[in-house]
């Protein structure tokens, strides 16, 4: 079954058939009797091995993710769309647990950009659609840190000298409406600073 997955990988994207053939290798030996892989066809399948072959690391992260793997497999042009909506509930689990939470974010930016970047690449979404998702997910990320690290252990503000206390769970702060990349590196660094602070608390 890895060897007809693999050719099918391959007729995606002829030029790249030894890029994708190196790059594919963990998610074919995981994966590879995975039904929802099985089921990746057409535009999807071009988009994954585009993914694949542009950014190696993919296969090895999707290799450990089967649920990912069935989104994909799912995906539509209305499911950036659908994300978005849903990122506007998206919650930790629990706001006590900086390492969970941290763990979280990290998570959740690593996959919602790989179904992202799938779509693209398989010409389902835009480039401009891409991007204000991408854009949407970079400010709900620096939304989340922040809260987080105006948290303290209770949960409720005071996690940083001189903050006020907040009445509710969620902190709604103005994001400056710049370019996605913009956005990107502000919840990556977000992201890296609550881990330093985890590294020294720990």
């Amino acid at each position: 079954m890895s060897d007809a997955l693999r050719k099918r990988l391959i007729d995606a994207v002829p030029t790249l058939s030894e890029r994708v053939t190196a790059a594919a290798e963990p998610l074919l030996a995981l994966r590879s009797e995975d039904p929802a892989f099985r089921q990746l066809d057409g535009p999807m399948l071009l988009g994954l091995a585009r993914a694949i072959s542009t950014h190696t690391e993919t296969a090895g992260f999707l290799s450990h993710r089967p649920a990912l793997l069935e989104r994909l497999a799912r995906a539509t042009a209305s499911t950036l769309s659908e994300t978005e909506r849903a990122l506007e509930s998206w919650a930790f689990e629990d706001v006590e647990d900086l390492e969970s939470c941290l763990d979280a974010l990290r998570l959740l930016r690593r996959e919602e950009t790989v179904v992202a970047g799938c779509l693209q690449y398989a010409g389902i979404n835009s480039f401009d659609e891409v991007s204000r998702f991408l854009s949407i997910l970079a400010e709900t990320i620096t939304q989340r840190a922040l809260e987080l690290a105006l948290a303290n252990r209770e949960g409720t503000g005071g996690g940083l000298v001189g903050a006020p206390q907040w009445a509710g769970p969620n902190l709604e702060i103005p994001i400056f409406a710049g370019t996605w990349w913009f956005h990107s590196l502000a919840a990556l660094l977000a992201v890296a600073a609550l881990g330093w602070l985890a590294a020294r608390r720990g």
